[in-house]
């Protein structure tokens, strides 16, 4: 056997690898267990790949070629790659019944060449088999419903299938959402253009002189199958590719690495209250379906307020919840898994203000000292009235003295928003008035105070006369004598002890 490498090329083939080696190092993902490997073609034909540095679109995996599969490395320089046979002595019945179905050509062929054929048996641990995969070919688009028609084919059975091919099998390589099998008539620039990557001539630049594009004319994108089985039962898998009509003008399949698989739905986490955004002190709620979950864990530390309802009232102003859990499949496997949900918190108002206490008929004045990002804020001044303002800074006047209660409320331009309530006193004045008698000079003149009082009481030395000619006593009743005759203004001014003066 002639094991051929090459590696200075960005699409790398190895064919030293066995179908043994090939199917369980290289194909098999998680939950599936091989027997049976059976490889039918030559060792030229079948390999591993890695193509992450070229345009195929899948990483590695494994190939299988009409062709040597060296003949796949780029650039894409030939019109025809492959165009030597490489002639086998069997045919695949499967392939042949696939090209000769409806075929629009003028011809009907009823022979494959070259045939690259990997199967094997298996089981799975789930109910549910996925793998993806590209298939290229030289015959793009040349040849497109022309009736040369190079086929390849994923073909399953096992319990539960009922399909036209041998031992009942059906055939996976379909275009997505449809029962039609894919080729090149039915996937190209024209059918199903959105799977068809067209990769030039083998003549025209950049594809003719790039090393890291694939010699094939076009080639499908990264397709992934997922078909229905039932877990722990075995089935058999036929891989194929061949020439049909005649040996040349190369086909492959490459079939992306690890993903041959059991694959288990993962459960959905549904959210009652999906905010990701809320303000300081307030919370959100998140319900898992608890059917078939299983909370492992839940970080930090939150314990469900009800069967599978979790509050969540963050502290930090950005906060990550992990959530670990675990479902159990149809088919009694345990598949864990970490869900995670961000909680941004706005930054919080520290609310408050300042205001004076005064004497009745003088303005409060308060001083909002709030702060934050302030969108509005509304102020009940606890005698009926309201305001809205932003302002740093504003008066207010009381119609009755008192004690009142003032809060303001603030919010933020994230609509978050917080208030403080503070008590504010307007304190009483005294009522001064008196009464008098005109007088005569050197006489002694004493007018009566009849000042009254609605609450408090004046202060000591809180009453003060001024007589007018420069004479003053802190009586409550007081005398003066004028030396000199005229016209006199007298004043009382009254003091309570609260410190109000009128």
């Amino acid at each position: 056997m002639i094991v051929s490498s090459l590696s200075y090329s960005q699409l790398k083939v190895n064919n030293a690898y066995s179908p043994q080696q090939l199917v369980l190092q290289k194909l098999l993902g998680p939950g599936i267990t091989v027997s049976n490997i059976v490889y039918k073609g030559d060792s030229t034909q079948r390999g591993f790949f890695d193509a992450s540095n070229s345009n195929i679109g899948i990483d590695s995996g494994i190939i299988l070629c009409t062709g040597n599969i060296l003949e796949a490395i780029g650039p894409n320089n030939s019109a025809g790659g492959g165009a030597a046979p490489l002639v086998n002595n069997f045919k695949d019945p499967d392939l042949e019944a696939i090209v000769n179905v409806n075929s629009t050509g003028p011809f009907n062929y009823d022979s494959t060449y070259d045939v690259s054929s990997l199967e094997f048996d298996f089981t799975s641990l789930s109910d549910t088999l996925a793998f993806n995969f590209v298939f290229a070919s030289e015959e793009f688009l040349e040849f497109v419903n022309f009736g040369v028609n190079d086929a390849f084919g994923f073909f399953l059975s096992g319990p539960g299938i009922n399909g036209p091919f041998t031992n009942n099998a059906i055939n996976l390589a379909k275009v997505p959402g449809t029962n039609t099998f894919i080729s090149i008539d039915s996937v190209n620039n024209v059918v199903n253009s959105s799977y068809y990557v067209d990769n030039g001539d083998g003549s025209t630049a950049p594809q003719s002189t790039d090393s890291t594009v694939v010699q094939f004319d076009g080639f499908t994108t990264k397709i992934g199958i997922q078909t229905t089985i039932q877990c722990n039962q075995t089935y058999h898998i036929k891989l194929v590719v061949a020439d049909v009509g005649d040996g040349i003008y190369n086909s492959a399949v490459f079939i992306e690495g690890n993903t041959f698989k059991a694959f288990a739905s993962k459960p959905a986490i549904s959210i009652i209250d999906d905010k990701d955004t809320i303000c300081l002190g307030d919370s959100i709620f998140i319900n898992v379906n608890t059917s078939s979950v299983r909370i492992k864990s839940f970080s930090p530390a939150t314990l469900p307020t009800a069967p599978g309802i979790y509050k969540l009232t963050p502290t930090a102003y950005q906060t990550t919840y992990s959530m670990i859990f675990e479902d159990t499949t149809a088919c009694g496997l345990i598949y864990e898994d970490t869900n995670y949900l961000e909680v941004i918190v706005r930054p919080p108002l520290v609310v408050d203000f300042t205001s004076d206490s005064i004497c009745i008929g003088d303005s409060t004045n308060f001083l909002d000292l709030t702060t934050g990002h302030i969108r509005s804020a509304t102020w009940w001044h606890g005698d009926g009235d309201t305001s809205f303002t932003i302002q740093n800074n504003f008066n207010h006047l009381y119609p009755n003295p008192g004690n009142y209660l003032c809060k303001l409320k603030v919010e933020t331009s994230f609509f978050c928003y917080d208030s403080v309530t503070k008590p504010v006193y307007v304190k009483d004045r005294s009522i001064p008035d008196f009464d008098l008698l005109n007088t005569c000079q050197f006489d002694i003149f004493s007018p009566t105070n009849t000042s009254t009082f609605v609450s408090g009481n004046i202060a000591n030395n809180g009453w003060i006369w001024r007589f007018g000619d420069g004479n003053s006593d802190t009586l409550f009743n007081s005398t003066n004598q004028y030396l000199t005759p005229g016209i006199f203004t007298v004043t009382l001014v009254s003091t309570t002890d609260e410190g109000c003066v009128d």
